[in-house]
């Protein structure tokens, strides 16, 4: 796992610390090039989701207004990136979701418009309605860039938020 406090040099301009490393690359595929017998194989190699908060935060890669505005939707609720996990991916793209039904850490789940089919056993994709299954509070929303240029949007998603937390 990584170590928050890390930073990662991507060229002498940019760098990121490894809690946004995570974030912005947590369902990346890897893949490993295998030399075999004189012929070349690559191997796929998954990265396993381990929750370790009580709050989920779902979403696609965010631009820096996005990451803002999430920013300040933690505050909000008195939450911060380094008391959530958050998972950035694309539409079909979670493996390993089942986890979170499994384990007791994972209480709350906000999803900023990613559509999943691994979530849809569980919960319909309904905007602003919150869901329960179990312990397992479940909250969809509109993506963060909708979000941020409607300001019903956003009265909606407060409005859920506080029943939420």
């Amino acid at each position: 796992m990584l170590d928050t406090q890390s930073t990662f040099l991507f060229s002498d301009r940019l760098s990121m610390n490894a809690r946004l490393a995570q974030f912005l690359f947590f369902q990346e595929e890897l893949y490993k090039v295998v030399a075999v017998n004189n012929s070349t194989e690559i191997a796929s190699i998954s990265v396993v989701f381990e929750p370790k908060y009580d709050t989920l935060v779902i979403c696609d890669s965010p631009t820096s207004e996005d990451a803002e505005l999430l920013e300040k939707i933690l505050v909000a609720v008195k939450l911060s990136s380094s008391s959530i996990d958050l998972m950035a991916c694309s539409t079909n793209s979670m493996a390993g979701f089942e986890k979170i039904f499994k384990n007791s850490v994972t209480k709350k789940i906000i999803n900023f418009g990613v559509n999943l089919p691994q979530i849809e056993q569980y919960f319909l994709p309904q905007l602003y309605v919150i869901q329960q299954e179990g312990e397992l509070i479940y909250l969809y929303s509109e993506n963060l860039s909708k979000i941020n240029q409607s300001p019903e949007a956003k009265k909606k998603l407060w409005a859920n938020l506080k029943s939420m937390f």
